[in-house]
């Protein structure tokens, strides 16, 4: 398992802004999205979840465009509102 340290993003910190402040670099929040939107792509999924345990995003590609992705906001393992489970 990776260490999700570089994963981790501040309280006001989007993913994707995070992501696009990073440009192509594969590490990151750019090589983890990449990754996960081949994966979906190649497996024909339409959702995807990714996490680090500590922070969980929930991931849709949009139907109209094949190669555009949505993320939401970052979902902390001990958040209230809304809650992982």
């Amino acid at each position: 398992m990776s260490k999700p340290s570089y994963l981790h993003l501040d309280g006001g910190t989007s993913y994707p802004a995070a992501y696009l402040a990073q440009g192509s670099q594969t590490q990151g929040p750019a090589g983890a999205l990449e990754q996960i939107f081949g994966y979906m792509r190649f497996n024909g999924f339409r959702y995807g979840v990714l996490s680090t345990y500590t922070q969980t995003w929930f991931i849709k590609r949009v139907k109209e465009h094949e190669d555009d992705i949505l993320v939401s906001p970052t979902i902390q393992f001990d958040g209230r509102e809304p809650t992982l489970l």
